[in-house]
């Protein structure tokens, strides 16, 4: 629920963040090498397709086609359960390092995922991040917070464990390190 939630801000236009921004570049890449295009032609395609609404309306058509309501996804929140804890900075600081797999492992006991072929996935469970890697923050300040209907315990401590703090701000990463 989470993941579709922003995939749904993205499409809609709403989201200017990092994920419309490695959307772009996957999909500007992809156009590129099917259509003979620069990479910045199908940036600027692939951008005024996501800004006209036509990606959006895509979406919705390729859920109808496929007999789903796409009058769900006007409510992505709907999928959350009612319990969610907040997981806070312990002091200030920044955001060193998050452990990813750690990070995956802690949604997985949230209900996030499949332990066996046989698991059945709670769609609303998972892990919203406030904050990621170099970002300040304060003692007690929000940085995640976990949904689920099992026990939060173990998936706090697990994702608790998977964050570094720093006193200094960590070297900066690109999002994309590079296209091959």
């Amino acid at each position: 629920a989470i993941e579709l939630e922003e995939a749904v801000r993205v499409l809609r236009g709403e989201e200017r963040g990092e994920v419309r921004e490695l959307s772009l570049t996957l999909a500007a890449r992809l156009y590129a090498l099917a259509t003979g295009r620069t990479d910045e032609e199908a940036r600027a395609a692939a951008a005024e397709t996501l800004d006209s609404g036509a990606a959006w309306r895509a979406f919705c058509d390729w859920i109808s086609a496929q007999g789903g309501d796409a009058a769900a996804l006007a409510d992505p929140m709907a999928l959350y359960p009612e319990r969610a804890v907040t997981l806070r900075a312990p002091g200030a600081g920044y955001i060193a390092h998050m452990d990813a797999e750690a990070v995956g492992m802690a949604s997985l006991l949230l209900g996030a995922g499949r332990r066996v072929k046989t698991d059945r996935p709670d769609p609303g469970a998972g892990i919203r991040l406030f904050k990621k890697t170099g970002d300040a923050v304060e003692a007690g300040e929000a940085i995640a917070e976990l949904y689920t209907k099992a026990d939060p315990g173990p998936a706090e401590e697990t994702f608790m464990k998977a964050v570094t703090f720093a006193a200094e701000r960590p070297e900066g990463r690109p999002l994309v390190f590079d296209i091959v």
